[in-house]
């Protein structure tokens, strides 16, 4: 299910406030003005490559424009996702070894301190 969020108006907008035209953008991407025309006028939609450099240009985060308008069930089937990836169980098993070392080095610390009253 690929689902496409219109971001060309919001692309306009941001050109615009910032002064600036189809052209200069379309050569800070390194494509026609044609092709930018299309981004802007949502016949394609942006590479993550594309929405990353416009970012920077604005100084504005199109990553979370995309996420606030990303359908609910999306949101809740990459959240469903990210929760049953192996790195969450590779992070929790960390985490664990890590409170062990901790404890162990602690009673380690009182053993030695026992063994050297001098400390």
């Amino acid at each position: 299910m690929q689902t496409k969020i219109f971001m060309g108006g919001l692309l306009r907008q941001l050109r615009k406030e910032n002064k600036l035209t189809q052209q200069e953008i379309a050569e800070l991407l390194h494509m026609s003005r044609q092709a930018y025309n299309r981004l802007e006028c949502g016949y394609v939609q942006p590479t993550v490559e594309i929405i990353a450099i416009l970012s920077d240009i604005y100084d504005y985060d199109l990553f979370l424009y995309i996420l606030k308008h990303m359908p609910e069930e999306m949101l809740a089937e990459q959240t469903q996702f990210k929760l049953n990836l192996p790195i969450n169980s590779i992070n929790e098993a960390t985490k664990k070894t890590k409170s062990k070392k901790k404890k162990s080095h602690k009673n380690n610390s009182s053993h030695k301190d026992e063994e050297n009253p001098d400390k």
